[in-house]
């Protein structure tokens, strides 16, 4: 896949999971990531699977995130091999209910993360093979 294909089809990717979480959809959310995804929370919890990436979603579609919002940038992205791409994003939640234990809003409100995934080329798209979200701390929020 060339650059400006492999852009386009990460791009997708992104808005697919952007739709699907301000819908509250986990399935759809859960849709890109294959039975061996492996990935971690904003707490630093970490599994393996996409039954677990799921259920995951689907309890926090319920309850803290119902409802919420998410705004998503790509900071940077490369490919790292043949079908193998790595993206960072910047992401800002806003409409939640409440946060986990030990994670803050920033001034404006919203929640920062920064997420890293690994994405490999699986039939002409992108597929999830790494997730790892990382919680922002409210100072360095706008960095």
């Amino acid at each position: 896949m060339t650059e400006p294909a492999a852009e386009q089809a990460i791009r997708r990717l992104l808005d697919r999971q952007t739709d699907a979480w301000n819908r509250g959809d986990a399935a759809a959310y859960a849709a890109d990531a294959p039975e061996e995804i492996w990935f971690m929370n904003i707490l630093g919890q970490t599994a393996t699977g996409k039954r677990p990436f799921l259920e995951r979603h689907e309890v926090i579609f319920r309850t803290i995130f119902s409802g919420s919002r998410l705004e998503q940038e790509i900071l940077r992205w490369r490919l790292i091999a043949p079908g193998i791409a790595m993206v960072a994003t910047r992401i800002r939640r806003t409409g939640f209910r409440t946060l986990p234990p030990g994670i803050s809003p920033s001034a404006d409100r919203a929640l920062h993360t920064r997420l890293l995934q690994v994405l490999v080329e699986d039939a002409g798209s992108r597929r999830l093979a790494a997730y790892h979200n990382v919680a922002v701390s409210p100072s360095a929020a706008g960095q």
